[in-house]
C-alpha cells in the first residue's frame, strides 16, 4: 500500500539559499506538551512559561544555531507547551566567510536533529511551518503574535483540551 503523498509546503522557485528572513514553527510528535508550561496568574494578562528539562534543551538548541551558521540569526521566539515559533534571518556575512548554500531546512534539521541527539530520541513531527516574511509590516505582525502567543494559548491551534 502506497503512503499518502505529503503536501509541499514551499513556495515554487524561490531560491531558501538566499538572503531573507522566515517565520518557523515546529510542532512535537503528536502535539504532545512537553516543552514548557503556561501558567495565568489572578489577571490573564501576563502568562508564565516555565520550561520543562526538554524545552531547556530546545532552547539551547535554538540559540546555538548561530555557532553552526554564521549567515544565520534567530530574531525572536517562543518555546510553547507543543511547539516552537521562532524568526530567523539568512544574512550575508561577508565575501570569503559567507555560507551562500545554507538553505532555511538545512538549519532546522541540525536544530531538531541536536535536540533528538541530546535527548536519544525525536520528539519532533516530521515537517515544520515556514513563511516567507516579505516586508516591515509582517515582520512586526509576526513579532506580536509571537509575543503574544502565551496569552492566546487556550485559543491556540496547537492547544489540545486532553492531559497527557
Amino acid at each position: 500500500m502506497q503512503s499518502p503523498r505529503r503536501k509541499d509546503i514551499r513556495l515554487k522557485n524561490y531560491n531558501y539559499a538566499k538572503e531573507g528572513m522566515y517565520f518557523i514553527t515546529i510542532c512535537t510528535k503528536n502535539r504532545k506538551e512537553l516543552l514548557s508550561f503556561i501558567t495565568f496568574g489572578s489577571v490573564k494578562t501576563d502568562p508564565y512559561i516555565k520550561l520543562s528539562n526538554i524545552g531547556k534543551i530546545t532552547e539551547q538548541n535554538l540559540i546555538e544555531i548561530k555557532q553552526h551558521f554564521k549567515a544565520i540569526k534567530i530574531h525572536d521566539y517562543i518555546i510553547m507547551p507543543n511547539h516552537v515559533h521562532f524568526i530567523i534571518e539568512k544574512i550575508s556575512v561577508g565575501a570569503g566567510l559567507d555560507q551562500p548554500r545554507i538553505r532555511i531546512s538545512d538549519v532546522i534539521g541540525l536544530f531538531k536533529s541536536g535536540v533528538s541527539r541530546q535527548l536519544g530520541y525525536s520528539i519532533w513531527q516530521r515537517n515544520y511551518y515556514e513563511h516567507i516574511i516579505r516586508n516591515e509590516k509582517e515582520y512586526l505582525e509576526i513579532l506580536e503574535y509571537i509575543q503574544n502567543n502565551p496569552l492566546k494559548w487556550k485559543e491556540d491551534k496547537y492547544y489540545k483540551k486532553e492531559a497527557f
